[in-house]
């Protein structure tokens, strides 16, 4: 494809996988960057050459694992007759021993290669590989160090120590410093984090902070640091640093100031289409062609029957993937529901309340009353008997 005179040089990428959803969310995805243009796909490592010699991309997006032709071989075939073709390998296998040895007979570190557990739970399944590959655990790799930082920056919060075992009943909120004993697969929005276990820069919990800026650090023997446990139920400001981290303890007032600068600037969601009032199939509730692109097709339909709706129906449009029968409820009807019943004063009336925004069991408790009042609360009588019309015709 000849480029126009003026236009932007782009990235031309082939995507190839054998799994026809990855390749159409793939896709999706990359559709939505300007400097780059998918050229093509493939299915196998066979169809990956021949397609590579045909539409001469400048990447190749490979699986590894795939009928015919594995990505290997295909990739080590596209190297030798397109040697400026860069082969990018991407797969979700867990066969990390045949991964391990991929690499090392194709890469000039093979004698320092070495397979790095980023989890206790993955390293203690990485007992089972095999005898030939060369393990690295975290706390080999920081042997001689006791802090960490992660994730640089200063915050300021409430100084909190809990285990990562009862983070499942315990609420921590983005007023909060937290110490961990260890690191989670996941944790909501905090100020800060602050972990006895190092983590990995790709961890769960440190490539959310980076994305929101929030302090994320490593300490040794965190959760009984004297510093730490004095400071704990305290205002404090943390500043995490390339080679050592500061706390102090600071009033309410800088608290709240500190907050007020920084809080995030509000999220503006695209408007919803209230004019759209049917309960529609799922396969109709996302529609493209006729000069529509997917991309576009999927966020029109966010608009009238919201993101599950759309994602499910994009699903049941796809070729071999099984869906079962369902239909979107337009999100005016929630809307309905939530005004008529006074839901929406409740809730601004919640986030202007300090109690609940800053006391973490008010707002537990005033949540769940909430939930209860609205499963008690009435459904609109027409919406109610075009929803049992709608089961009914599925039947």
């Amino acid at each position: 494809m000849e480029r126009t005179e003026g236009e932007p040089e782009r990235l031309r990428v082939l995507v190839v996988d054998d799994h026809a959803l990855f390749r159409r969310g793939l896709q999706m995805v990359l559709d939505g960057e300007a400097d780059i243009e998918v050229v093509g796909e493939a299915a196998d490592g066979q169809q990956a050459l021949e397609r590579a010699q045909e539409l001469m991309p400048d990447v190749v997006l490979m699986d590894v694992r795939m009928p015919r032709r594995s990505g290997i071989e295909a990739t080590r075939e596209i190297r030798a007759v397109l040697p400026h073709v860069r082969v990018l390998m991407l797969t979700v296998s867990d066969e990390e021993a045949d991964l391990y040895e991929a690499i090392k007979a194709h890469s000039y570190f093979a004698g320092s290669l070495f397979f790095h557990p980023t989890s206790q739970t993955i390293e203690d399944q990485s007992k089972m590989l095999a005898a030939g590959v060369k393990i690295k655990t975290t706390a080999e790799l920081f042997a001689q160090i006791d802090y960490q930082p992660l994730n640089p920056g200063t915050a300021i919060g409430q100084v909190r120590f809990v285990k990562t075992a009862d983070l499942a009943t315990v609420y921590v909120g983005f007023r909060d410093i937290v110490v961990l004993d260890s690191s989670p697969g996941d944790i909501s929005v905090t100020a800060a984090l602050i972990s006895e276990e190092f983590q990995t820069p790709l961890s769960h919990i440190n490539v959310p902070a980076q994305n929101r800026g929030t302090p994320n650090m490593g300490l040794r023997k965190a959760m009984t640091n004297p510093t730490l446990r004095a400071l704990e139920g305290k205002w404090c400001e943390l500043t995490v640093g390339p080679f050592e981290y500061s706390i102090k303890e600071v009033s309410m007032a800088e608290a709240d100031a500190f907050w007020e600068k920084h809080k995030p600037v509000p999220v503006v969601l695209p408007e919803l289409d209230l004019t759209v009032t049917d309960l529609r199939n799922i396969q109709d509730v996302v529609v493209e062609g006729n000069g529509v692109s997917l991309r576009d097709a999927i966020g029109k339909a966010i608009q009238a029957y919201g993101a599950k709706s759309a994602g499910y129906s994009v699903l049941s449009n796809t070729e071999g993937v099984p869906s079962r029968k369902a239909f979107g409820i337009p999100a005016s009807y929630y809307l309905q529901f939530m005004q008529a019943n006074g839901f929406f004063a409740r809730v601004d009336a919640l986030l202007a309340d300090p109690e609940f925004r800053d006391k973490a069991a008010v707002r537990d408790a005033k949540l769940r009353e909430l939930r209860t009042d609205m499963l008690k609360a009435p459904v609109d009588p027409a919406f109610s008997a075009l929803l049992k019309a709608k089961l009914q015709s599925l039947n």
